[in-house]
Protein backbone atom coordinates (compact mmCIF):
# COMPACT_ATOMS: atom_id res chain seq x y z
CA UNK A 1 0.00 0.00 0.00
CA UNK A 2 1.16 3.51 -0.80
CA UNK A 3 1.32 5.95 2.11
CA UNK A 4 1.83 9.73 2.11
CA UNK A 5 4.97 11.30 3.55
CA UNK A 6 3.27 12.54 6.75
CA UNK A 7 0.62 11.63 9.28
CA UNK A 8 -1.30 13.67 11.84
CA UNK A 9 -2.27 13.01 15.44
CA UNK A 10 -4.88 15.29 17.02
CA UNK A 11 -4.10 16.93 20.38
CA UNK A 12 -7.09 16.85 22.69
CA UNK A 13 -5.39 17.76 25.98
CA UNK A 14 -3.01 20.49 27.13
CA UNK A 15 -1.14 17.67 28.91
CA UNK A 16 0.14 16.52 25.49
CA UNK A 17 2.26 19.65 24.88
CA UNK A 18 4.69 21.54 27.08
CA UNK A 19 4.81 25.28 27.69
CA UNK A 20 7.25 25.76 24.78
CA UNK A 21 4.96 23.95 22.34
CA UNK A 22 6.83 20.65 22.22
CA UNK A 23 4.77 17.51 21.74
CA UNK A 24 5.01 15.10 24.69
CA UNK A 25 5.13 11.32 24.40
CA UNK A 26 1.77 11.08 26.18
CA UNK A 27 0.01 12.19 22.97
CA UNK A 28 0.66 8.70 21.58
CA UNK A 29 -1.76 6.64 23.62
CA UNK A 30 -2.40 3.17 22.24
CA UNK A 31 -5.77 1.58 22.98
CA UNK A 32 -6.64 -2.09 23.18
CA UNK A 33 -9.41 -2.57 20.61
CA UNK A 34 -9.32 -6.39 20.89
CA UNK A 35 -7.59 -6.92 17.56
CA UNK A 36 -6.90 -10.53 16.66
CA UNK A 37 -3.24 -9.66 15.94
CA UNK A 38 -2.66 -8.32 19.48
CA UNK A 39 -1.80 -4.79 18.38
CA UNK A 40 -3.07 -1.70 20.18
CA UNK A 41 -4.15 1.32 18.11
CA UNK A 42 -3.35 5.02 18.16
CA UNK A 43 -5.62 6.87 15.75
CA UNK A 44 -4.06 9.13 13.10
CA UNK A 45 -4.96 10.81 9.83
CA UNK A 46 -2.77 10.23 6.81
CA UNK A 47 -1.73 13.57 5.33
CA UNK A 48 -2.87 12.88 1.76
CA UNK A 49 -3.70 16.55 1.30
CA UNK A 50 -4.51 19.69 3.32
CA UNK A 51 -8.05 18.43 3.98
CA UNK A 52 -6.64 15.73 6.27
CA UNK A 53 -5.32 18.43 8.62
CA UNK A 54 -8.48 20.54 8.30
CA UNK A 55 -10.58 17.51 9.22
CA UNK A 56 -8.59 17.06 12.46
CA UNK A 57 -8.71 20.76 13.34
CA UNK A 58 -12.44 21.05 12.63
CA UNK A 59 -13.54 17.75 14.21
CA UNK A 60 -16.18 18.21 16.91
CA UNK A 61 -16.82 16.08 19.98
CA UNK A 62 -19.50 13.46 19.53
CA UNK A 63 -21.42 14.36 22.70
CA UNK A 64 -21.10 18.14 22.39
CA UNK A 65 -20.91 19.33 18.79
CA UNK A 66 -20.05 22.87 19.96
CA UNK A 67 -16.65 21.70 21.28
CA UNK A 68 -13.62 20.83 19.18
CA UNK A 69 -12.31 17.29 19.65
CA UNK A 70 -8.69 18.41 19.20
CA UNK A 71 -8.90 21.85 20.74
CA UNK A 72 -5.15 22.17 21.22
CA UNK A 73 -4.16 21.41 17.64
CA UNK A 74 -2.27 18.63 15.95
CA UNK A 75 1.08 16.90 15.72
CA UNK A 76 2.46 16.27 12.24
CA UNK A 77 5.08 13.55 11.88
CA UNK A 78 7.07 12.50 8.85
CA UNK A 79 6.31 8.89 7.93
CA UNK A 80 10.04 8.24 7.60
CA UNK A 81 10.30 8.57 11.41
CA UNK A 82 7.83 5.70 11.85
CA UNK A 83 9.71 3.78 9.14
CA UNK A 84 12.95 4.24 11.12
CA UNK A 85 11.36 2.47 14.07
CA UNK A 86 10.08 -0.34 11.84
CA UNK A 87 13.47 -0.75 10.15
CA UNK A 88 15.07 -1.53 13.51
CA UNK A 89 14.96 -5.35 13.87
CA UNK A 90 14.22 -5.05 17.61
CA UNK A 91 11.14 -2.89 17.00
CA UNK A 92 9.76 -4.28 13.72
CA UNK A 93 7.71 -7.04 15.41
CA UNK A 94 6.04 -4.57 17.79
CA UNK A 95 5.37 -1.42 15.73
CA UNK A 96 3.52 -0.81 12.47
CA UNK A 97 0.93 1.43 10.86
CA UNK A 98 -2.10 1.01 8.65
CA UNK A 99 -4.66 2.91 6.66
CA UNK A 100 -8.12 2.29 8.09
CA UNK A 101 -10.77 4.65 6.67
CA UNK A 102 -13.88 5.16 8.75
CA UNK A 103 -17.24 6.71 7.94
CA UNK A 104 -16.71 10.41 7.32
CA UNK A 105 -12.90 10.18 7.37
CA UNK A 106 -11.13 8.67 4.36
CA UNK A 107 -7.76 9.74 5.84
CA UNK A 108 -8.05 7.68 9.02
CA UNK A 109 -5.42 5.17 9.98
CA UNK A 110 -3.68 3.77 13.03
CA UNK A 111 -0.24 3.52 14.50
CA UNK A 112 0.03 -0.01 15.87
CA UNK A 113 2.00 -1.24 18.87
CA UNK A 114 2.08 -4.81 20.14
CA UNK A 115 0.07 -4.75 23.34
CA UNK A 116 2.03 -7.29 25.38
CA UNK A 117 5.46 -5.76 24.80
CA UNK A 118 7.67 -4.14 27.47
CA UNK A 119 6.37 -0.82 28.88
CA UNK A 120 9.82 0.74 28.55
CA UNK A 121 9.72 -0.02 24.83
CA UNK A 122 6.27 1.61 24.64
CA UNK A 123 7.77 4.76 26.13
CA UNK A 124 10.70 4.76 23.70
CA UNK A 125 8.40 4.51 20.68
CA UNK A 126 6.08 7.28 21.89
CA UNK A 127 8.99 9.54 22.89
CA UNK A 128 10.73 9.08 19.53
CA UNK A 129 7.59 10.01 17.61
CA UNK A 130 6.92 12.99 19.89
CA UNK A 131 10.49 14.25 19.58
CA UNK A 132 10.10 14.30 15.80
CA UNK A 133 6.64 15.89 15.69
CA UNK A 134 5.77 19.37 14.50
CA UNK A 135 3.16 21.15 16.63
CA UNK A 136 0.30 22.91 14.83
CA UNK A 137 -1.58 25.07 17.32
CA UNK A 138 -5.32 25.53 17.07
CA UNK A 139 -5.06 29.06 18.57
Amino acid sequence: MDYPDKFIRGISSKDFIDEEGRILASVFQFLDTNRADGFYESSINWYDDENALLLILEQRKEKDKTEYQFKYGAAIIEREEADRIISNPSYKPIFAYERSPIEGNKYHGNLLRKGKSNKGIHTIIAAYLAMNAQFISRQ
